[in-house]
C-alpha cells in the first residue's frame, strides 16, 4: 500500500518534471563553473605578475572579488532572463 503510493508519486513526479530542461540547466552551468575556473586560474596568474613586477602588494582575495563579482552577475542576470522569457509547459 505505502509502496504502491510511493511508486505511483515517483511516477507523477517523473511525468511532470522536465528532465531534458533540467539536463540543460546543469550542463550550462558546469560550463559555466569550467569557464568560470579557467577564467579565474588565468586572470589571477596574470595579475599576481604584474603586481609581482610592479612591486605591489598582492591580495588574492580582492582581486578574485573585483573581477569575479561583475562576470558572475552578468551570468545570472542573462539566466534569470533566459528563464524569464522561456515558453513554460506547466501542464
Amino acid at each position: 500500500m505505502i509502496l504502491e503510493k510511493l511508486h505511483r508519486a515517483i511516477n507523477n513526479f517523473n511525468k511532470t518534471f522536465n528532465w531534458r530542461r533540467f539536463r540543460r540547466d546543469a550542463l550550462h552551468l558546469g560550463e559555466s563553473l569550467l569557464v568560470f575556473g579557467v577564467l579565474y586560474g588565468i586572470f589571477s596568474t596574470l595579475i599576481w605578475g604584474v603586481c609581482w613586477l610592479l612591486k605591489v602588494n598582492y591580495d588574492p582575495d580582492l582581486i578574485a572579488v573585483a573581477w569575479a563579482v561583475p562576470v558572475l552577475l552578468d551570468t545570472l542576470v542573462k539566466k534569470a532572463y533566459d528563464w524569464n522569457n522561456e515558453v513554460r509547459d506547466w501542464d
